[in-house]
C-alpha cells in the first residue's frame, strides 16, 4: 500500500498539476493582450489581470517542485547529468527556437524591426535575461526561458546540497533565500538610478532575483517526498485550505496594497506551494476533473501558448489589420488562434522533437 501511495504521488497525481501550467500561461497572455476584453476589463478581475506577472513566479515555483519530485531520491542517487540536460534541452529548446525564428522573421519582414546582432545571439542561446536593455528584445516573453535555463543548470547542484540537509534546514535555507531576495529587490528599486529602464530591467528580470521561487518549490517538494508515507498531507492540505489560499491570493492581487509590486518577485511562493501540495496530495472531484485528458492536453500545450504568444499576436494583427473588430472579440479570436497553433505545434513538432532529442542526446 505504501508503495502504491508513493507511485501515485510521483506519477498519477502529478497530472493534477499539469493544468495549472495552462492557467498560469493564460494569465500571462491576458496580462499582455486581454485586459481590455470582457469580462477582464472590469473591477477586481481587471485589477487581477493587470498584476498578472505574479504567474511567472508560479511557473518558477512549480518547476522547482516538479523537478524535485522527479529527480530527488532518498538514497542520494546522483543525477545522470547527460540524460538530465538532454531532457531539459528537449523539453524547452525546439519550440523556443521555433518561436525565436518566427518572431525574428515576422519582425524583420513585416514590422521593419532591425534587432542588434548581440540581441539575436543572446536570445538564440537563451542568455538574454542577464543583459538589461536586451532581455525584452525580439520575443520578449522569452526572458523567462532564459531564467529557467539558469534554474536547470543550477538544479543538480542545489539538489545535491539539499538532499544532505534535514527538513528543518531545508525550510530555513529556502526561507532565508526567499526573504533576502525580496529585501534586495526592495532596496535596489529605491536607489537613485531607479526610473532608468536599464536599471529596472536588471532588477526585475535578472535570473538571480527569481531563484527564490524555484528554491521554495524545490524545498517543499523534497520535504513532501521524504515524509509522504509518515504524514497525512491530504488531511492538512485539504480542499478547504486550497480554497482559502486561492481566495487570499486573488484578494491580495485584486486590491491595492503594499504587496502588489513584489508579486513578480516570488513573494507569494509560500502560498503557491500550499496550492501545489493541496492539488498534489488529494484525489477528489477537482483533482480528478483537472486530470481529464482535455485539461491535461491544455497543460501540455501551455509552453507553446506562452512562448508563441508574441509572434502569434504579430501574425494576428497582420491578418486583421484591415478589419474592424471590437477589443473583446479581437482578443478571443487571437486566443483561439494561439491555442490552435500551439496545439498543432505540440502534436507535430514539440512532442516528436522532445522524443527525438531525448533519444539522440541522452543515449
Amino acid at each position: 500500500m505504501a508503495h502504491y501511495k508513493t507511485y501515485a504521488l510521483k506519477y498519477m497525481l502529478i497530472k493534477q498539476l499539469t493544468f495549472t501550467r495552462f492557467l498560469a500561461a493564460l494569465i500571462i497572455v491576458l496580462f499582455h493582450y486581454g485586459s481590455s476584453a470582457f469580462p477582464f476589463n472590469h473591477g477586481m478581475l481587471n485589477h487581477f489581470i493587470q498584476n498578472g506577472p505574479f504567474a511567472v513566479s508560479f511557473f518558477f515555483c512549480l518547476s522547482g517542485y516538479i523537478l524535485s519530485q522527479v529527480y530527488y531520491q532518498t538514497n542520494f542517487v546522483k543525477i545522470n547529468i547527460r540524460q538530465y540536460l538532454s531532457k531539459r534541452f528537449a523539453r524547452i529548446y525546439p519550440v523556443y527556437f521555433l518561436a525565436f525564428i518566427f518572431t525574428l522573421a515576422l519582425g524583420i519582414f513585416f514590422n521593419n524591426s532591425t534587432p542588434k546582432g548581440l540581441s539575436i545571439i543572446l536570445q538564440l542561446f537563451a542568455l538574454h535575461a542577464w543583459f538589461p536593455g536586451i532581455c525584452l528584445e525580439i520575443n520578449y516573453p522569452a526572458w523567462t526561458i532564459s531564467v529557467e535555463m539558469f534554474f536547470y543548470l543550477s538544479f543538480p547542484f542545489l539538489l545535491n546540497f539539499f538532499q544532505k540537509q534535514t527538513n528543518l534546514k531545508i525550510y530555513i535555507i529556502a526561507f532565508i533565500i526567499w526573504l533576502l531576495s525580496l529585501i534586495t529587490r526592495i532596496v535596489l528599486v529605491t536607489v537613485p538610478t531607479q526610473g532608468s529602464e536599464i536599471w529596472n530591467q536588471f532588477v526585475f528580470f535578472n535570473p538571480v532575483f527569481h531563484i527564490n521561487a524555484f528554491i521554495f518549490g524545490m524545498a517543499a517538494s523534497i520535504v513532501v517526498k521524504r515524509n509522504y508515507d509518515s504524514f497525512n498531507y491530504a488531511k492538512y492540505f485539504n480542499s478547504l485550505v486550497l480554497l482559502i489560499v486561492t481566495i487570499l491570493i486573488f484578494i491580495v492581487i485584486s486590491t491595492d496594497n503594499i504587496f502588489l509590486p513584489w508579486g513578480h518577485s516570488g513573494l507569494y511562493s509560500p502560498l503557491f506551494v500550499v496550492i501545489i501540495i493541496s492539488l498534489h496530495a488529494n484525489s477528489n472531484f477537482l483533482t480528478k476533473t483537472i486530470s481529464m485528458p482535455i485539461f491535461m492536453f491544455l497543460g501540455e500545450i501551455s509552453f507553446g501558448i506562452y512562448i508563441l504568444q508574441h509572434p502569434i499576436r504579430i501574425l494576428f494583427e497582420l491578418i486583421t489589420k484591415n478589419l474592424i473588430i471590437n477589443q473583446t472579440l479581437s482578443f478571443y479570436l487571437f486566443l483561439a488562434l494561439l491555442i490552435s497553433i500551439s496545439s498543432i505545434i505540440y502534436v507535430f513538432i514539440e512532442k516528436p522533437a522532445r522524443i527525438w532529442f531525448s533519444q539522440k542526446l541522452g543515449s
